[in-house]
């Protein structure tokens, strides 16, 4: 038995994986593995996800799937009508828009708020030492990372100045989420912690 998550691009594949395994391990469910499908944008993957996820569910082994996940980031997804301009109508909106397209109780959206490298702002130990201390401010409460200043520019911005290059999503990522504590990123993400404890409880009410 598995979950799919659907995801943006190449930096959640690769760099989720292995987070959300450890996740799952850590609560008793190291049976349960986990399959990530990458999409090319966010749109695409707010385009498709619902149908995808309808046809996964229905494909011979979709009964081995305990149910499918798609996330995109709040940030920089150009997805909300004019009128949702807050974190929590945006997260409303975009999970009922989905969730009602697919109409399939094992297929559940989310939102990584602002972006999935908000969660890394959890434990700055894992990150560079000089960028660990410019970041420690955001430590307590990552997803408060906004609009304004997204995480992967915050990111961007202290490699610059204290390692001399850019973060980059698909180099720098996989390593830092390999040495992320999923109980920890809870603790100071609620949003985070809403979708994997999701995670949990769909498990438990498959039998596990």
């Amino acid at each position: 038995m598995r979950f799919v998550v659907l995801v943006e691009g190449k930096t959640e594949k690769k760099s989720l994986k292995s987070f959300l395994k450890k996740w799952l391990d850590v609560n008793g469910l190291a049976g349960v593995g986990i399959d990530i499908f990458s999409h090319r944008s966010a749109s695409t993957l707010f385009s498709d996800a619902p149908s995808r996820a309808r046809d996964l569910l229905a494909a011979p082994d979709g009964k081995d799937i305990i149910a499918v996940f798609s996330l995109i980031d709040l940030y920089g997804a150009g997805i909300y009508p004019s009128d949702r301009t807050t974190v929590a109508d945006r997260y409303e909106w975009g999970k009922r828009e989905m969730e009602s397209r697919a109409d399939n109780v094992r297929y559940r959206h989310f939102f990584a708020v602002h972006e999935t490298e908000a969660w890394l702002f959890s434990q700055p130990e894992c990150l560079p030492t000089k960028v660990a201390r410019s970041l420690l401010r955001h430590s307590g409460a990552p997803e408060q990372v906004n609009f304004d200043h997204p995480p992967s520019d915050l990111l961007r911005r202290q490699y610059l100045k204290h390692v001399k290059r850019g973060y980059g999503k698909t180099t720098d990522g996989p390593s830092l989420f390999a040495k992320l504590d999923p109980v920890i990123a809870c603790e100071k993400c609620p949003h985070l912690k809403a979708m994997l404890d999701e995670m949990l409880q769909l498990a438990k009410d498959a039998g596990f």
